[in-house]
């Protein structure tokens, strides 16, 4: 959570430009994961394989700590609708994880509900 706190505070300073590499750092960053909790979100099978599950536990870290550190975007910020298959960008990260978190809050694994809700 530290790296990417430090990452979100040098992608959202004040005098940093609209494009530097620390926002296009943030924003890689965010589309690996958001990929890849898109991607297992309906599955049951990631629940088969510890390494599947650490995984969307370690996703579900990291998203949560980009909206929550974020400047740029917040889950009340905007009013995004059920489509995750918008692009996603600093100022939609927030809402559009919000959805996901939500998916996996819902899963009946004890573990990953505890890490949806974290990040939420």
């Amino acid at each position: 959570a530290s790296a990417v706190q430090t990452l979100c505070l040098l992608a959202c300073h004040k005098h940093a430009e609209d494009t530097t590499v620390f926002r296009d750092k943030l924003l890689h960053l965010a589309g690996t994961f958001y990929k890849y909790l898109i991607k297992h979100k309906d599955s049951k099978e990631f629940l088969q394989h510890a390494k599947s599950k650490e995984n969307v536990r370690r996703a579900l870290s990291v998203m949560g700590s980009i909206c929550q550190f974020n400047e740029f975007s917040s889950f009340d910020s905007l009013g995004i609708d059920e489509d995750l298959n918008v692009g996603l960008t600093l100022a939609n990260v927030a809402p559009l994880c919000e959805h996901i978190f939500m998916q996996f809050f819902e899963k009946n694994h004890v573990p990953t509900t505890r890490a949806a809700l974290k990040a939420l």
